[in-house]
């Protein structure tokens, strides 16, 4: 598998365990990887998600990164300051877009965003949208409606004014 250009992998991660899984190797070929995540979240320990930070290290060339998550309607974080993660170790040089889909509800994803954004020095384009992209639902309620208004509102609040202009979109 470390020889892989394109990778698209489903899985889901408990939201709640903290830290990241030392990997044995790295992905030294994988160029675009498409990660469609189930977020198993209860109340807002949400700490868990920031281990998707470790996945710009285990992929040195990643040139293009989709990560589509998917998190419980109706179970929000308030705003307020938000946490950093702490520097990485490494920066990292090749990545060149990121998209984000799913984004609302929980501060730590636009944690996540940040660090993504401060450790690719090559980044262009950054897309966070907030809209789940489920694979098996094609419509919306009302529920899933303010949770996408509230996950724009989030994003505002959390992205601009951070340094990301000219490279972020918030759909």
């Amino acid at each position: 598998m470390a020889n892989v250009p394109k990778l698209s992998v489903e899985l889901a991660i408990d939201a709640e365990v903290p830290g990241c899984a030392e990997c044995p190797g790295k992905f030294v070929n994988l160029k675009h990887l498409i990660l469609s995540v189930d977020v198993l979240a209860r109340d807002s320990r949400t700490s868990g998600i920031l281990r998707l930070a470790c996945l710009l290290e285990l992929s040195p060339v990643l040139k293009h990164l989709e990560l589509h998550l998917l998190c419980p309607v109706g179970t929000w974080e308030t705003l307020k300051r938000i946490e950093e993660l702490p520097p990485a170790r490494e920066l990292h040089y090749r990545l060149k877009t990121l998209l984000m889909t799913g984004v609302y509800g929980y501060n730590n994803f636009f944690v996540l965003a940040l660090h993504y954004a401060r450790t690719a020095t090559a980044l262009e384009r950054m897309v966070i949208d907030p809209e789940a992209r489920k694979r098996y639902v094609l419509t919306r309620d009302a529920v899933e409606e303010n949770a996408v208004h509230g996950g724009r509102r989030m994003a505002n609040e959390h992205l601009r004014g951070r340094g990301l202009d000219g490279i972020l979109t918030i759909l």
